[in-house]
């Protein structure tokens, strides 16, 4: 069988199983969905689903990973020189909005799956490298526990965005998370920089 033929037939499947686990987070906690019921939903057998999944804890993580990398890409892209601090954080709100509807129903009745594992420390990493070249300081801890402080802040309050019914517009939403994120980093960041060279690179 051709090798992308068969590629396909692998996204296509994880596709539909990580689907299948977003209509089931809408009515149930995680912790309650099984993987003999998640394979019924997706209309595969277990061993199908064993091919490709471990656990449902593991179809979680690839979900989450899916929506961090997606609000990356869309950091990367923000701006066409790479340099401006605000244009990131508003397009990595603007994916958060773009997968609004995935993101409401694992909130739903699972709010503890969302923004967790190997998913966040990507964002980390990501806003980590970010920063890093333009902060008045060069203490490793500090800096670990500034992008902690970040990111956190930042998943924190677009959940209780999520949690009150998105009532705020989006823009309205992304305006107060620029002021926020720049007064936590202005102290560590000459202002210019902060705005003018922030480095978009992963």
């Amino acid at each position: 069988m051709d090798a992308n033929v068969t590629d396909l037939r692998i996204v296509k499947t994880r596709t539909n199983i990580k689907n299948s686990l977003i209509d089931l987070l809408a009515e149930k906690n995680v912790s309650k969905i099984t993987v003999t019921e998640l394979a019924e939903k997706a209309m595969i057998n277990r061993k199908t689903f064993y091919r490709h999944y471990n656990t449902v804890q593991d179809v979680v993580d690839d979900i989450n990973y899916d929506i961090i990398n997606d609000v990356i890409s869309h950091a990367k892209k923000s701006d066409r020189d790479g340099n401006n601090l605000v244009n990131q954080l508003n397009f990595i709100g603007l994916s958060i909005v773009e997968n609004k509807e995935q993101i409401n129903k694992i909130l739903k009745n699972s709010p503890e799956v969302f923004g967790s594992g190997r998913s966040v420390e990507l964002l980390k990493r990501f806003i980590e490298v970010s920063i890093r070249p333009v902060l008045n300081f060069k203490n490793e801890t500090k800096l670990k526990y500034l992008v902690e402080f970040v990111v956190s802040g930042f998943i924190s309050v677009y959940v209780r965005w999520f949690n009150d019914g998105c009532a705020e517009s989006s823009e309205k939403l992304a305006d107060a998370v620029n002021e926020f994120v720049l007064g936590a980093l202005s102290e560590y960041v000459p202002p210019k920089k902060l705005i003018n060279s922030f480095s978009n690179e992963p």
